[in-house]
C-alpha cells in the first residue's frame, strides 16, 4: 500500500481546510468580530486530527479495498 499517499491527503486536508474557512470569513463577514487564525489555529489542527481519526480508518479500508480489486481486475485481463 502506498502509505505516503493517504498520509499526505490526510495531513493536506487538515492544515488546509482551516485556510480556507478564513477566506471565505473575509470574504463572506459576519456582523461581530471573531478570533483571528493564527490564534486558533494549533487547536484548530489538534481537534481536527482527534476528529478525522475515525475518516482516516474509513479511507484506509476503501483505499485497499479498491487496490486490492483493481489489482485483480488487471491481471484477469493479462
Amino acid at each position: 500500500m502506498d502509505w505516503a499517499y493517504v498520509v499526505k491527503h490526510w495531513v493536506f486536508t487538515l492544515t488546509i481546510s482551516p485556510l480556507v474557512l478564513q477566506i471565505i470569513k473575509e470574504i463572506m463577514p459576519y456582523g461581530e468580530e471573531t478570533t483571528s487564525l493564527l490564534g486558533i489555529y494549533p487547536v484548530i489542527l489538534i481537534f481536527s486530527c482527534i476528529l478525522s481519526i475515525p475518516t482516516l480508518i474509513a479511507y484506509i479500508i476503501a483505499y485497499n479495498v479498491t487496490r486490492d480489486l483493481t489489482y485483480k481486475t488487471n491481471c484477469l485481463f493479462r
